[in-house]
């Protein structure tokens, strides 16, 4: 049986005035991998991910479905299992320490955001980061595709990946 390891976690804040929103817009970003999945020169493969964009809220109810899976931090094994409490902890922590995105930097198909290049990506391919968050957040809001992640909106390139 193989688990999916997460060995950072990292979030971007879009402050409320630059995408006109009610609330700031936070993606959530993961550098994770598999415990089965290898890459050619036999490393465990990492890759950053970013599964939620949304409102502080979004993000944290987003995140409350996880804790029904068995999450693992930086370890795989009894010892590196982190309770669900704990989790939610990271996520917060991770919120409240955001790092802030210029207002300018959304009107552009990439952005650079700390060590991390976040760019849209599949269904928003050629989009500017303002489209692709808002297309995220509106097809998050349609009843048909409630709950819906955001696995092929963004695209994060970043350290640790291989």
């Amino acid at each position: 049986m193989s688990v999916q390891i997460f060995y950072d976690i990292a979030v971007f804040r879009i402050p409320s005035k630059a995408l006109d929103t009610p609330e700031d817009v936070y993606g959530l970003c993961f550098l994770s991998g598999d415990s089965r999945t290898y890459t050619h020169s036999g490393q465990r493969e990492r890759r950053w991910t970013c599964p939620i964009v949304g409102f502080y809220d979004d993000v944290i109810a987003h995140q409350l479905t996880w804790v029904n899976y068995q999450v693992y931090w930086k370890t795989n094994g009894a010892s590196g299992a982190t309770r669900d409490f704990q989790w939610l902890a990271k996520i917060r922590k991770s919120l409240d320490t955001a790092t802030e995105v210029g207002s300018l930097s959304v009107d552009f198909v990439g952005m650079q955001v700390g060590d991390l290049s976040v760019e849209p990506h599949r269904r928003c391919k050629g989009m500017t980061i303002r489209e692709a968050i808002s297309n995220s957040m509106a097809l998050r809001s349609d009843p048909k595709t409630a709950g819906d992640s955001d696995w092929d909106a963004l695209r994060i390139l970043g350290p640790g990946s291989n």
